[in-house]
């Protein structure tokens, strides 16, 4: 799938208005330092960014937008308590930024705060309920939770985006464990059945569904996958099955594989160690 890096929205430009159409001589120059900011993101200058940024802030406290820019500056060095401050107080300012939400909630995920990034993309879908990637990032977050909410988010970016996305058989296998986690079995058929005639069936993901639909055996499943990334995809999701389908040993052996083996960086590492807390939890007893 893709990676858990943590992904930052592009800065966008931004217009001082003021009223009556008058703008007052400070404008100027705090505009110019913000698109200065922009520009040298653009051009992956991005420690010369945070001191453009600094100055706009410097000359205009009040000025979110700037401190949004300068949280996707952190976020990007991997200055995340930088990152988190900025966004914080661009909030404070503008409490309908959705960008700042947005990217918080994706500094979130990638510290492993799910709970928090949940909030936070929830906030963004609350003001802007035709953002795809929102309702992605909360599936996502949701399915690593175990909340068994993930199948209706799935199904929300599928509508929006359409089934032949390149994300969208993903959303299916997403959105097919959400309701699997929260016991509708025949929703999570439902699916799997729609992504038949929508999806692409001759590009990868697509063989992990036919799994699901048992048109494939798990031994012929693996025997066509090539690569750690794939690997890692396909032990995940057979874990999962197995999890959900009561043979707790054949899952952990899928599991464990992704955890010791599995490219750190996807989705569905954090996926398949989820499961195994869950399946540890259950085996000693803790709720």
């Amino acid at each position: 799938m893709h990676t858990m890096r943590v992904t930052l929205a592009v800065v966008g430009m931004v217009m001082i208005v003021c009223r009556g159409g008058v703008r007052p001589a400070w404008a100027d120059v705090v505009i110019e330092a913000y698109d200065e900011g922009v520009r040298l993101v653009q051009a992956g200058r991005l420690r010369e960014a945070v001191t453009a940024f600094d100055k706009a802030i410097r000359l205009k406290p009040d000025f979110a937008e700037a401190y949004g820019g300068r949280g996707n500056v952190y976020g990007a060095l991997a200055q995340y308590e930088k990152a988190l401050k900025d966004y914080d107080e661009a909030i404070r300012l503008d409490p309908g930024y959705v960008e700042a939400y947005f990217n918080r909630g994706n500094i979130y995920s990638g510290l492993v705060q799910h709970e928090r990034a949940l909030k936070d993309y929830s906030e963004v879908i609350r003001l802007n309920p035709d953002l795809a990637q929102a309702y992605h990032n909360r599936a996502l977050a949701d399915l690593i939770l175990g909340r068994g909410e993930a199948g209706a988010d799935a199904r929300a970016y599928l509508r929006l985006k359409g089934w032949r996305e390149k994300k969208s058989p993903y959303m299916v296998l997403v959105g097919y464990f959400g309701d699997r986690q929260a016991r509708r079995e025949a929703e999570a058929r439902q699916i799997l059945d729609e992504a038949t005639t929508k999806c692409d069936t001759t590009a990868w993901p697509y063989p992990l569904i036919r799994y699901l639909r048992r048109e494939i055996t798990a031994n012929a499943l693996l025997a066509t996958v090539t690569g750690t990334d794939k690997q890692t995809e396909a032990m995940t999701y057979l874990g999962l099955d197995f999890a959900h389908s009561g043979q707790r040993n054949y899952a952990l052996s899928y599991l464990q594989w992704v955890k010791n083996s599995g490219n750190k960086q996807f989705v569905e590492y954090r996926f398949a160690l989820a499961e195994l807390g869950r399946l540890e939890s259950t085996a000693s007893g803790r709720p």
